[in-house]
Formats: C-alpha cells, sequence, structure tokens
C-alpha cells in the first residue's frame, strides 16, 4: 500500500468536506425533535465499496473514507446504484480503492504484479505517472486519479526504474499508465 509521508493541506480539505457531508447527512436524517426520521432515508440505497450496505453508513469509520457520491434516481436507468426512488448514496473506502487500482495496473503488467505479492501489497516504491505525466497530488488523491481510471481506457503499463532515485517522495520506480486517449 502507498505510504504517504505528509498529510498535505488537499489532505485535510478532503477530509474536512467528508466531515461536512457526514455532518450534512446526520442532520438530514433528524427531525426538529432531534430523534432520528427512519421514513426519511427509506429507499436510499447505501453501496460501500461495491456491495449494498443494509447497515447504512454507520460501521464505517469517516477516516477511512476516501470518495462519497450521492447519485439520484434517473428515468430509464437500470443499474443498481438507481433501482430505489430516493437514489443512492455511494461510498469508496481508501483500502478499497487502493486494492482496486493495484489490481488493475497489475493485469497490465507483470513486474508489477510481482513486485505487490512479494511486497504484502506494498506499493511505496513507486511513482505513478499518467501519459507521462506524474501524479504529484496528496496520497489519496493519487490514489482516487489511479481508482478512476476506466481499465478499458488503458493501453499500456511500464514499470520503470527511476534513475535519479529522487522522484516524487524520492521512489525508486516509476509506473507509467499509458491510456487509449
Amino acid at each position: 500500500m502507498l505510504r504517504h509521508p505528509k498529510h498535505g493541506a488537499k489532505g485535510l480539505f478532503v477530509l474536512a468536506v467528508l466531515f461536512c457531508l457526514f455532518l450534512s447527512m446526520n442532520a438530514w436524517a433528524q427531525d426538529n425533535n432531534k430523534s432520528v426520521n427512519h421514513s426519511g432515508d427509506e429507499g436510499v440505497l447505501y453501496v460501500v465499496d461495491g456491495v449494498v450496505s443494509k447497515n447504512k453508513l454507520s460501521h464505517i469509520n469517516p477516516n477511512d473514507i476516501l470518495m462519497v457520491s450521492v447519485q439520484k434516481k434517473k428515468a430509464n436507468d437500470s443499474s443498481y446504484v438507481n433501482t430505489t426512488d430516493k437514489g443512492s448514496v455511494i461510498v469508496v473506502t481508501k483500502r478499497y480503492a487502493i486494492g482496486q487500482y493495484q489490481k488493475k495496473i497489475s493485469s497490465f503488467s507483470m513486474d508489477y504484479k510481482t513486485y505487490l505479492l512479494g511486497h504484502q501489497n506494498k506499493d511505496d516504491v513507486f511513482e505513478y505517472e499518467l501519459n507521462g505525466t506524474a501524479l504529484e497530488d496528496s496520497y489519496y488523491g493519487n490514489a482516487q486519479k489511479l481508482y478512476k481510471i476506466p481499465i478499458e481506457s488503458i493501453k499500456r503499463v511500464d514499470v520503470l526504474k527511476n534513475p535519479t532515485h529522487n522522484g516524487f517522495f524520492g521512489k525508486t520506480n516509476i509506473v507509467n499508465i499509458l491510456t487509449k486517449n
């Protein structure tokens, strides 16, 4: 797994936004008497890491969340996330996103897959590039970007030795993901 030595301002901003979203969801679920309004969230589908969750979001530590999205019901949409009248709350945890992008990249590079298998899926020696441009966002910002790359848009993945050994956060290897445009 990637290890980010610093929490940048962007990371703190993302955590603050997620915390505000969490607070607003709690406030929305309460009526004026401060009691939980169970009828207010009936019909809302909660999907956590691609799996429909019956426990809503109470079992998730907010610090483990990478992304949250709310999708409203669309006419003629048959996807599982839009099967309810009130829409869906989609949550992606950090661990899940990292595992998914590692799996995706591993399907294009045996060197990458072999490295992960031998190092308990820790990828902290890699600098990630997308079409030759270094991803220089925060640790979880990069995880989000890599997670969001559709597998069908990936053309090739090259794992290269970083000749300067002082790339982004001193990474010793480069994973360059080339997309199909």
